[in-house]
């Protein structure tokens, strides 16, 4: 159940904006290129720290641009069921940059 956003911090919204639960689509690729890497003798510590620092911080900009790009297409309306949206919601002002 979705709450109200008038109930919700800006952190909670923020958090949301992230969509945690769609973070392990970045880390599973990253895990299992590990585990062969491991299995095969061959594992580089910091490749993978890297591969899983730039896979978590494309799946956060793809989640941001997402909630952008559906607040400013209407689909993200207040009839929308399910968890608020960061730019829907009012929290996130999405003002144009020059």
């Amino acid at each position: 159940m979705a709450l109200a956003t008038s109930t919700l911090t800006p952190r909670a919204v923020w958090w949301s904006a992230v969509r945690p639960a769609t973070l392990a689509a970045s880390v599973a690729p990253v895990l299992a290129g590990t585990a062969i890497a491991i299995h095969q003798g061959s594992i580089r510590p910091l490749a993978g720290l890297g591969a899983l620092v730039v896979a978590v911080c494309m799946q956060l900009g793809v989640s941001f641009a997402n909630d952008y790009s559906d607040h400013r297409r209407g689909a993200d309306s207040p009839a929308r069921v399910g968890p608020v949206r960061a730019a829907s919601s009012g929290v996130v002002q999405c003002r144009p940059r020059k």
